[in-house]
């Protein structure tokens, strides 16, 4: 814990970073850096990356104030790093009465999914773009199939069936 209370004072003493323990195979721990200008600009993500890569952590969670620089964007394409603004996190809107439950299937139901429907693979699936709201909510990864709880009229069962596809598929 002593190497990462240095880490954190090596950040400018108006930002702020918190650490956070997640017990998932995917990520041990998560790193939230939070900048309060209003223009995210290359030189404080730089700072934030350098903190990133002395820590060791394989992912982190940016929250910036209204905007971020082209340039400050380009130097966060080759982490995983998560981008909100501080207004997007005020509600979780995954839980307004408009959005239905949604859960990740697993490998063995994807599988039951497609003889169900005579599918040959998950490409036939509708997309989920990793710019939707709800999938950067949970954060899933390309090809993860999401199944939507919506009930329509009296069919109380599953209706819809999503995989998350990169931006460029």
């Amino acid at each position: 814990m002593d190497d990462q209370k240095k880490m954190v004072q090596k950040v400018q003493n108006k930002d702020m970073v918190l650490w956070a323990d997640r017990k998932t195979p995917e990520y041990d721990t998560v790193m939230v850096f939070f900048a309060f200008e209003d223009t995210l600009k290359v030189q404080k993500v730089r700072s934030f990356l350098e903190t990133l890569e002395e820590s060791e952590v394989n992912h982190a969670i940016l929250v910036f104030a209204k905007k971020v620089t082209p340039k400050a964007k380009e130097e966060l394409r080759n982490y995983q790093v998560e981008m909100f603004t501080v207004s997007e996190l005020f509600k979780n809107r995954t839980l307004h009465h408009l959005v239905p439950k949604h859960e990740t299937l697993s490998p063995q139901e994807v599988t039951e999914l497609l003889k169900k429907y005579e599918l040959t693979s998950t490409h036939e699936l509708p997309r989920y773009r990793p710019t939707d709201m709800v999938v950067r909510y949970y954060n899933w990864p390309h090809g993860t199939v999401v199944r939507i709880y919506r009930i329509l009229g009296n069919q109380q069962e599953p209706s819809l069936y999503y995989r998350v596809v990169d931006d460029k598929a």
